[in-house]
């Protein structure tokens, strides 16, 4: 069985337009393997972003389980030729140029209690620290929640016959207070509420050259309101905005000329994957859910004229929807830019948005580690290969303690045993997070925003109330400590232990179990304090 995976995902110059597999992105650039009391850790330094993993068990060519790094120093593609006859042949398209800039490995041998997975997360992370990646520990130590605000939704309405995209209100500015007020009310504080589709026309917004306030929603006075009332609990208000995914029906956008190509001269183009057809298929009925690729010779001036026009908003908090999880090329044959070289574009991105601003990333690659504040859409679960045996939360055991992290929105999660989802967030040492809004979602029912199938805040608040008491005794005591260890005790108990000396154990398993003179109880965790 082999484990291929791109570091940081796959470029979309490059994607399939058939998704067979629903896997996790490879958002850090490093590996490991392991023999006896010995082991190598790999980190890759330069080249990063042209980099693919590659882990195989033993075969005919070896008898040993083995990983190792594959570059892409230069792309191709196919080109499809038919005949009069019906005979077909693909033509590959090799690219001019060939990646001529440094590749840089780094290989740490690890040995004893170091040459395991915990051992390697902690040398990750202080090579991290080292490096001026991550810098102080988290000052505040309440536990955050993480709370999605679905504002204006793209909907199409029929007039006269004629389809209209029109804005939905599904949460004014006012209403997210109200449900900021009622959260506070059952004991949730310290909100980092992301707030979607509040400018440019809603969540598939224009591109954000300029940055005007969905009026339907309140005014500017009323976002910036809002944002003081969440500062008053020791929260936070981020305006979301998409960067990279460009909504197709923008009209401030020149397609043929800022959208990135592929090597052929066509125009990235793709959609929401079909679960029938499972392609990345276009959607004639919701063409705003469709989204071209910004080429990366264009992102530092959109992202240089929405920092000035978010100003007058006067809220420093920027939620990145796709910064932080999408990288792509563009194969334009006359000015071809590179992935690797797409990477340092998006970091001097990041460094001008973060400069006056707290900023929330979505999915959080590494390269985004040294500005995120807060990162959602962490990988708190694998992807279940057959050649996996066991998932463990290396990503929080690197970033846990300098960077507040959740995963998905629990309330869309596709899992009838509720108690799971919590374990998996106290296992991980990650946040609660939920996606809501004022507004019942029958109203986005035929929308492109239509996987948001049960957002209505009131069917949660006894959940979030319950969910929010239980992380908050997990992990209040571990929230700018470090996990230092992380351990698989049999097949259904693991314990997590921090800097500061707290463990907590996790039982998986439909019994009680004992370990180190503690009772865990049957599908629950226990805690014991630091010495």
């Amino acid at each position: 069985f082999g484990f291929p995976q791109y570091v940081y995902g796959t470029d979309p110059t490059v994607a399939g337009y058939t998704v067979v597999e629903n896997t996790s992105t490879a958002r850090l650039p490093v590996y490991g393997v392991k023999n006896g009391d010995n082991a190598l850790f790999t980190i890759i330094e330069k080249g990063d972003a042209l980099a693919r993993i590659d882990a195989f068990t033993s075969s005919e060519t070896t008898s040993y389980n083995n990983a190792y790094t594959t570059f892409y120093v230069r792309g191709f593609e196919l080109l499809s030729m038919f005949g009069a006859t019906g005979s077909q042949a693909d033509i590959p398209l090799v690219e001019n140029d060939i990646y001529a800039e440094d590749l840089q490995i780094c290989y740490a041998p690890l040995s004893g209690e170091d040459a395991t997975y915990s051992g390697m997360a902690n040398y990750y992370r202080e090579y991290l620290i080292k490096n001026g990646v991550l810098d102080e520990k988290l000052a505040n130590k309440e536990v955050p929640f993480f709370l999605d605000i679905l504002g204006g939704a793209n909907v199409p309405q029929n007039v006269l016959g004629v389809i209209v995209e029109d804005v939905v209100p599904m949460t004014t500015y006012d209403e997210a207070g109200d449900i900021v007020e009622e959260l506070s009310e059952i004991g949730v504080g310290n909100i980092k509420m992301n707030y979607l589709g509040w400018f440019n026309g809603g969540y598939y917004h224009d591109v954000p050259e300029k940055v005007k306030n969905v009026s339907e929603l309140g005014s500017k006075d009323d976002f910036k309101e809002l944002g003081e009332q969440l500062a008053e609990d020791g929260g936070k208000l981020f305006g979301n905005v998409a960067f990279n995914e460009v909504c197709y029906t923008s009209k401030d956008y020149i397609l043929s000329q800022e959208a990135a190509k592929y090597y052929n001269g066509k125009v990235v183009l793709l959609g929401n994957v079909n679960p029938y057809t499972l392609k990345r298929s276009t959607n004639a009925l919701y063409e705003e859910s469709m989204y071209t690729v910004l080429s990366p010779r264009y992102l530092n001036h959109y992202v240089e004229s929405f920092i000035e026009g978010y100003k007058k908003f006067e809220t420093q908090g920027i939620a990145l929807r796709d910064l932080g999880t999408v990288l792509s090329a563009d194969k334009k044959r006359a000015a071809l830019i590179n992935r690797q070289d797409a990477l340092d574009i998006t970091k001097a991105a990041f460094e001008t948005l973060s400069k006056e601003n707290e900023l929330l990333v979505h999915g959080g690659n590494a390269y985004s580690f040294g500005y995120a504040t807060e990162i959602v859409d962490a990988p708190i679960t694998g992807s279940d290969f057959m050649l996996v045996d066991e998932m463990v939360p290396f990503y929080g055991m690197v970033i846990h303690g300098y960077i507040n992290y959740a995963g998905d929105e629990l309330n869309l999660a596709q899992s009838i045993e509720r108690e799971e989802l919590l374990l998996d967030l106290i296992e991980n040492g990650a946040c609660l997070r939920y996606v809501l809004s004022y507004e019942n979602s029958d109203k986005i029912k035929y929308s492109g925003v239509n996987n948001m199938y049960s957002v209505e805040y009131k069917l949660y608040m006894d959940e979030i109330q319950t969910f929010n008491k239980e992380i908050s005794a997990a992990l209040k005591d571990v929230v700018n400590a470090p996990i230092v260890k992380h351990e698989i005790l049999d097949n259904d108990v693991r314990k997590v232990t921090y800097e500061n000396g707290v463990v907590i154990y996790i039982n998986r398993g439909s019994e009680d179990a004992s370990v180190d003179g503690i009772t865990v109880p049957a599908k629950w965790y226990a805690k014991k304090a630091g010495v």
